[in-house]
């Protein structure tokens, strides 16, 4: 939703974080424009490293470029890396821990894994062996102590933070540069 971009960043920088190929379809581009916002589709792309394109669902405006890209995307596998850069304590655990996941042979997955693991995601905890839980449990109490607040709300803030400063950059006022 183009209208309310930085509030849907967060997921997009989810989807991100896993490392898996999307195509961001900004849609609502008509409304964005009614309300004086417009949104640099480049600088957006750029920062996340995947296609963004501008659509207009209602009327069909922009979804005969989102089906080309769709079509480079299931022909690309050479998916571009991203990553969202956390505090030191954070990357310093996710390094950590990353180490200790064995059967995934994706980097961006085994990060993205570590992360949801600081997260206490029970999804992620059923995927790993349970000898890594004291791991985490040790660098969530550190990440508790050296931030202030639980680890699965620092790692929320850092995302928080990271579309905040998206939508920075990608959003101008009409009119404005």
């Amino acid at each position: 939703d183009a209208a309310n971009l930085e509030r849907n960043l967060y997921f997009t920088v989810q989807l991100r974080e896993m490392g898996i190929p999307i195509i961001v379809a900004l849609n609502m581009m008509d409304v964005a424009k009614k309300r004086g916002i417009d949104v640099d589709v480049d600088t957006l792309s750029r920062e996340l490293g995947c296609p963004v394109v501008p659509v207009v669902a209602i009327s069909g405006q922009g979804l005969d470029e989102l089906k080309r890209e769709i079509l480079i995307l299931a022909e690309d596998k050479d998916e571009k890396a991203f990553q969202v850069t956390h505090e030191d304590t954070v990357e310093q655990a996710i390094s950590a821990i990353t180490s200790q996941i064995t059967g995934i042979s994706s980097s961006a997955n085994r990060r993205w894994l570590s992360l949801k693991l600081l997260e206490n995601d029970k999804h992620a905890l059923s995927l790993v062996e349970t000898s890594i839980y004291p791991l985490v449990q040790q660098w969530q109490q550190t990440i508790e102590q050296r931030a202030g607040e639980e680890a699965d709300l620092h790692i929320a803030d850092a995302r928080y933070g990271h579309a905040h400063a998206l939508a920075q950059l990608a959003i101008k006022a009409q009119g404005k540069v």
